[in-house]
């Protein structure tokens, strides 16, 4: 039985990046691995908010929108090395 890695590949989306991630996703391809995209974001808030429920709309919006940005990233990731 081989051993399976667990990868965490972290990405700030840039160019100089792309290639810790080309060799990321190729490791983990040949090698059975499974591979966890990481990115963390900065909610823009300057300060604590007054009203807690705005306060989780906005939230809740941010992140949906940062994880379609990560999976459109892996996508394309994934396209430029031929994988599905």
């Amino acid at each position: 039985m081989e051993k399976c890695f667990k990868i965490l590949l972290s990405t700030d989306y840039s160019n100089s990046v792309m290639n810790a991630e080309r060799y990321a996703v190729q490791f983990a391809e040949d090698t059975d691995s499974i591979l966890i995209f990481f990115h963390v974001y900065e909610l823009p808030l300057s300060s604590t908010p007054s009203k807690p429920l705005e306060f989780a709309k906005t939230r809740d919006a941010f992140y949906t929108s940062e994880l379609k940005k990560l999976e459109d990233h892996r996508d394309k990731l994934f396209r430029s090395l031929g994988i599905k």
